[in-house]
């Protein structure tokens, strides 16, 4: 076992064999059950943290457009069904918000979670909380008077151009601290990318010594072809994230690490 080179977030399987010293009808075997043990990996956490987030990210989006372009925000007066109709989406929304503080929460017990995107995701559902609640009261009050009275038609026009307006500030901060995010990964796998690289160049140099030794050249063969696969998975990945970096500064600087990682190979 002290051989094994294991990287955070790799995992392997073990069990436990016994022989007995029967002398009478020869020895017998006795096999334990197989066990996984995975190391823990502060990154694969963080990144499991980032997709949460930005999967509520992407429902605050759509509430954002789907509040954008219905009926609430129109100046002019509306009809009672339209302004009722709303109010489908404003349960949405307290459900989404009340979902961002509890990933918040979550969030918030898990180990080596990005703190500022934990605040970042628990302010997004407070702030949406405040706003829906406003347009929501304004909404059943404009209902229960049956559109009479004072015009409570532009007071939801008025709650519901603020909800945008705070919707759209916790959207773009999100956004921004998810690129963040995504780029610190990228640089991470990129690091792990050169050491991959330089430990097969090792294993290449190994191999090569030991032409006349069948045996090691299959053991390391085998390692080579295992780092050849992991160097894969991280290329797609690190393809992948950059991709999904929406700033155009940060985008660049991630092209600019995973053009390096590619030169880097070219030269090998």
């Amino acid at each position: 076992a002290s051989g094994l080179k294991l990287a955070p977030g790799q995992s392997v399987s073990y069990y436990l064999e016994g022989v007995d010293n029967d002398a009478v009808v020869g020895p017998k075997k006795g096999v334990s059950r197989t066990q996984t043990l995975k190391l823990y990996s502060a990154a694969e956490h963080r990144r499991l943290a980032v997709e949460k987030a930005q999967a509520l990210w992407e429902r605050l989006v759509t509430h954002l457009a789907d509040r954008m372009e219905g009926p609430d925000r129109q100046a002019a007066k509306k009809t009672f069904e339209e302004v009722r109709g709303g109010a489908a989406l404003d349960e949405r929304g307290i459900q989404l918000s009340a979902d961002a503080l509890d990933l918040a929460g979550e969030l918030g017990r898990e180990r080596d979670a990005p703190g500022e995107l934990v605040d970042a995701v628990h302010n997004a559902g407070t702030g949406l909380r405040t706003v829906v609640a406003s347009t929501s009261g304004a909404r059943r009050i404009y209902l229960r008077l049956r559109g009479s009275g004072p015009d409570f038609s532009a007071r939801v026009a008025s709650m519901a151009a603020t909800e945008v307006l705070s919707t759209e500030k916790s959207v773009l901060y999100l956004e921004s601290l998810l690129d963040r995010q995504r780029l610190r990964e990228l640089k991470e796998l990129a690091e792990q990318l050169r050491a991959d690289r330089r430990e097969l160049s090792r294993l290449l140099e190994d191999f090569q010594r030991n032409a006349k030794d069948e045996q090691t050249q299959a053991k390391l063969l085998e390692q080579m072809q295992q780092l050849k696969a992991d160097i894969a998975r991280l290329m797609e990945r690190m393809a992948e994230l950059s991709k999904g970096i929406r700033d155009e500064h940060l985008n660049k600087e991630a092209l600019q690490e995973l053009m390096g990682c590619s030169l880097a190979k070219s030269l090998r």
